[in-house]
């Protein structure tokens, strides 16, 4: 909830409290993350990307909500551009068809 109100702060957060939550492996190019433009942002993405070098591959999953990486954006760029197929994350479920 903290990282949906710091991200969408003008929309209703209620359904996130109300929706499941799973935990999977996804292929990195299905989520939708913007590409980070500013310097700071970039300086991040370096940061995480010495960290996958060194073999600590134990980053905590990215938080997704239907598809865009809500939560772990310069994690997200950084096993993109180490070249990762599919990383984990923790997502909403869609809901149940009535």
């Amino acid at each position: 909830e903290q990282v949906w109100r710091e991200n969408y702060p003008a929309c209703d957060r209620e359904f996130i409290s109300l929706c499941a939550w799973e935990k999977q492996d996804v292929v990195l190019h299905e989520l939708r993350c913007p590409q980070p433009t500013k310097a700071d942002d970039l300086a991040q993405v370096e940061q995480h990307r010495e960290v996958l070098r060194k073999g600590n591959e134990d980053f905590p999953p990215l938080v997704c909500i239907n598809g865009n990486v809500a939560e772990g954006r310069y994690r997200y760029w950084a096993c993109r551009l180490e070249g990762w197929d599919t990383v984990p994350i923790i997502q909403n479920k869609p809901p149940m068809a009535a």
